[in-house]
């Protein structure tokens, strides 16, 4: 072997190191040493959702959340948890994190959805909460790729953007053809929405602006809107079936002016 050759595998074997990184000596359950094992490879994803993770202290997890919207993670204490940098993850992960510390922290993060600078928006479309609990790295002469215990999946659901407009008509007293936009359907402010759940309890309300537009998180799931009356218009709006996803739903809410 030449010189050259040498030279060039002594290259490869120090970038191969640099992309491993250095091992540390962690005890095994024997209570002998040696390189730490893989990352646990526990993925936590959206279903989890208000659940508690326990770890032990060097013990990774992969946060998938989705693509289909921008999320934006914050960990409360970092000194506890964090994202592991130049860690490439599948499509659909926002990162890898390790556990540095006994501790607890909360991970925390908001979904808003892909939208063009010029089109409207709701500011808000999916709200995601786990509580981290960082266990030391040799509790129970536990191995570094242990989870104690599973997630527990007691708390509360994902909620996801419920958005949409109020709107009056007719505002003249004859329709016409094509369409006078003097004759538009006008925002009504105020009004105030109710929506059942299938268990007919008040899953929340919303109240419409100035512009005639509302925004309302619920969890995912099938509510019944129930438009209540507006002073200066006749009756209220129908209620109608709002189908709630991950994606949210958007709703356009109309009253009767009364005006013929």
């Amino acid at each position: 072997m030449n010189v050259l050759t040498r030279g060039v595998l002594a290259a490869f074997a120090l970038l191969a190191a640099l992309a491993v990184g250095p091992a540390t000596a962690t005890p095994r359950a024997d209570g002998s040493h040696g390189p730490r094992a893989p990352a646990s490879g526990l993925t936590v994803t959206r279903a989890d959702d208000g659940a508690t993770l326990r770890l032990g202290a060097g013990e990774r997890f992969i946060l998938e959340l989705g693509n289909d919207l921008d999320w934006t993670v914050t960990v409360a204490d970092e000194s506890v948890v964090r994202r592991v940098p130049n860690i490439a993850v599948v499509v659909g992960a926002q990162g890898m994190y390790e556990a540095l510390r006994e501790g607890e922290t909360e991970l925390s993060a908001t979904g808003m959805v892909h939208c063009p600078p010029d089109e409207a928006c709701p500011l808000l479309l999916a709200v995601f909460r786990l509580d981290l609990e960082v266990l030391p790295a040799a509790a129970g002469g536990l191995l570094y790729n242990t989870v104690v215990p599973a997630l527990s999946r007691d708390g509360p659901a994902a909620s996801y953007a419920v958005t949409g407009q109020v709107l009056a008509g007719p505002t003249c007293p004859v329709e016409r053809i094509p369409p006078d936009p003097r004759c538009a359907a006008r925002p009504v402010s105020g009004a105030v929405l109710l929506f059942i759940d299938n268990a007919g309890r008040d899953a929340g309300r919303a109240v419409s602006d100035d512009n005639g537009r509302f925004t309302i998180l619920l969890p995912a799931g099938r509510y019944t809107l129930r438009p209540l009356p507006v002073v200066g218009l006749l009756g209220t709006a129908p209620p109608q079936d709002v189908i709630v996803t991950s994606a949210g739903a958007r709703v356009t809410v109309t009253y009767d002016t009364g005006i013929r």
